[in-house]
């Protein structure tokens, strides 16, 4: 005679499939995995928008620089936190750079916001810091109008 363990009615069964718990466990590793994918491709986004924007302010001060160089003018560059004017004459304004939303220019105490491009030369070299939330590009100008971005 056998004795079974089972109430009267009721036999257990080999488990075939993954419990409860092992099922949590395992959709608590792969929402941890796919978070930090989500966080890592928002910080590339965040980093490529800055590179972008800072690419194009650049563009922007070779286009007054190019203007300079055919016209043989001279031209000033009034710059303030969230935009560039570049001015020939008196006040006619030339071309205009706004930055988009999040996107800066940083000024170190004391700097100018004016730049003078000359037909031959910048003003003077000048650092232009371009800020995008906690990241920071620069726009490093020589004498001779060259530009060179460091991030």
């Amino acid at each position: 005679m056998t004795q079974s363990t089972s109430p009267p009615g009721f036999e257990f069964k080999t488990a075939r499939g993954f419990s409860l718990v092992e099922t949590l466990i395992a959709t608590a590793l792969m929402a941890l995995v796919v978070s930090g994918g989500v966080l890592y491709l928002t910080s590339i986004r965040r980093h490529t928008r800055l590179l972008n924007e800072t690419d194009a302010f650049r563009l922007f001060l070779e286009r007054v620089y190019a203007h300079t160089c055919s016209y043989q003018e001279i031209i000033r560059i009034d710059l303030s936190e969230y935009s560039a004017t570049a001015v020939r004459g008196a006040n006619e304004i030339l071309l205009t750079h706004n930055f988009h939303r999040g996107f800066s220019l940083r000024f170190e105490p004391g700097q100018s916001r004016q730049l003078f491009i000359y037909p031959s030369l910048s003003s003077s070299p000048a650092t232009l810091h371009i800020q995008g939330g906690e990241e920071e590009c620069s726009i490093v100008m020589s004498l001779r109008s060259r530009y060179r971005v460091e991030c």
